[in-house]
């Protein structure tokens, strides 16, 4: 993939592709290696992108969003609290999957200490 080779040297046109990318998806088996190239650029401008992969997405969108997160020194503020809001929501459902679960509870919940 062309793009990945781009997001490795951290080519900003390759950011914005990936970002139009993402935006346009139309196959969704594609999203985690679009992630992965995230992966290679900050990720705080899609904090809440991140959170949402890491609710909503299947087990390898979230596991690589996961990492996205662990990419974060520091935020704070009111995008902070709307991502805790979010995830304390779907850690009450009852419809949440275990392994998902597992992931907030293991390795989500420690990066808003």
């Amino acid at each position: 993939m062309k793009l990945l080779d781009l997001a490795e040297q951290q080519d900003p046109i390759a950011y914005d592709e990936i970002i139009n990318k993402i935006q346009n998806i139309e196959l969704k088996k594609d999203l985690s290696t679009l992630i992965y190239a995230l992966s290679y650029y900050p990720s705080e401008p899609i904090f809440e992108w991140i959170i949402d992969w890491i609710l909503s997405g299947s087990w390898e969108v979230a596991h690589q969003a996961c990492l996205l997160l662990d990419n974060i020194d520091e935020l704070s503020g009111q995008r902070v609290n709307c991502a805790w809001d979010k995830i304390q929501a779907a850690l009450k459902s009852t419809e949440l999957e275990d392994w998902r679960r597992n992931l907030i509870e293991n390795e989500v919940l420690v990066c808003f200490e």
